[in-house]
């Protein structure tokens, strides 16, 4: 015995929508069925969000960070004369760099995740 498709209505023009998970009307184009995102789906996408956040969060306080030791060193009364003073400006510029590789590094795999659990349209 054949299985029978189940036959459903098209709530604006009521045309018969054979399959019944149509995203939209064949007549209309009403749209019929939203996919929806999974619990762990909506999981990745606020942690992508947190993340996203606590990185311009560090970036603003080493950019700060940064700009103290800059002006501390190019001051006449800082430590301008004393032999670590390129040390320290050298030390904070990598600090900026290694933040920038491991906000690309987490951003990318995160992204990857989000993009994974994106709703799907199964028929």
């Amino acid at each position: 015995m054949a299985k029978q498709k189940r036959v459903t209505q098209c709530p604006e023009c009521h045309a018969p929508v054979a399959h019944r998970r149509a995203l939209t009307c064949g007549k209309c184009a009403a749209q019929l069925y939203y996919p929806k995102r999974s619990l762990v789906g909506w999981v990745f996408v606020w942690l992508f969000f947190a993340f996203n956040g606590y990185m311009l969060v560090r970036l603003y306080f080493t950019g700060l960070g940064l700009f103290r030791t800059y002006s501390t060193v190019a001051s006449p009364t800082g430590a301008a004369g004393t032999a670590g003073a390129g040390f320290t400006v050298s030390t904070t510029a990598a600090t900026v760099v290694s933040l920038f590789f491991e906000w690309f590094i987490g951003f990318f795999f995160i992204g990857i995740l989000v993009l994974m659990t994106k709703p799907r349209v199964r028929l």
